[in-house]
């Protein structure tokens, strides 16, 4: 059984070949082949378009989370001046009752 691996391994190497081979003469075809690069160059640039467009929305999106999160976190912070400090008996008890 192990010694039929080498011939698999080059039937898949002679199909990859033939199949580079086949994808090399569908673009380069005279006939048919500017045309064909042609749709693959737009529908790249239209991808890449894309992906600028979703990575730009999901940064402004990150941006607004974050901001929202920083002004509800410096409002819970009370403004120096405002609050009076704690007394000794506050800074000094027991959190929840417990010793």
């Amino acid at each position: 059984m192990t010694k039929n691996i080498p011939n698999l391994k080059n039937v898949l190497a002679v199909m990859g070949g033939v199949t580079a081979g086949l994808g090399i003469m569908y673009l380069l075809d005279p006939q048919n082949g500017v045309k064909r690069r042609g749709a693959i160059r737009d529908k790249a640039v239209s991808l890449s378009n894309d992906m600028r467009e979703s990575v730009y929305r999901t940064g402004t999106d990150l941006k607004a989370r974050a901001t929202d999160m920083i002004h509800d976190a410096t409002a819970l912070i009370p403004v120096i001046g405002t609050a009076s400090p704690p007394s000794q008996n506050q800074v000094s008890a027991p959190i929840n009752g417990k010793a």
